[in-house]
């Protein structure tokens, strides 16, 4: 039997949301763009951001696996495609850069696909190569 969620007083998580650092805001905002619906996710972006840049490729390839988006991940991060530089000083020794941010925010949305589909596979009986010659 599924729990009715916990009631939030908007306000409250408000000022709760001031307090934390910026890179918690960005993962929080991240996480909310997988659980928008369109027409509210739209509704946000819209204040924000040019929405014609946001229009999706004319070809869109189908979804890709798992471990396409894994690999497709390493090579972009090994790739350096994450780095930005910032200025560090006493002040910010303690931020990351809006890279950084940005890789922790996919590495945490591929970890928590790999949950997923763990928790949707079968599990397999593991088959120790040596042990099938004695059986026969």
């Amino acid at each position: 039997m599924a729990r009715d969620p916990i009631e939030i007083d908007r306000d409250k998580l408000r000022a709760e949301i001031r307090k934390l650092g910026n890179e918690y805001v960005f993962y929080m905002l991240d996480d909310a763009i997988d659980l928008l619906p369109p027409v509210k996710l739209h509704k946000i972006a819209k204040k924000y951001l040019d929405l014609k840049r946001l229009r999706p490729d004319a070809e869109k390839a189908p979804k890709a696996s798992l471990l396409t988006d894994v690999k497709l991940f390493e090579k972009a991060s090994l790739a350096g495609e994450y780095y930005r530089s910032f200025d560090v000083n006493s002040r910010n020794c303690t931020q990351k850069s809006s890279g950084t941010s940005a890789w922790i925010a996919q590495c945490r949305r591929l970890l928590d696909r790999c949950v997923v589909n763990a928790s949707k596979a079968i599990p397999r009986r593991c088959v120790r190569p040596w042990t099938s010659s004695l059986a026969s």
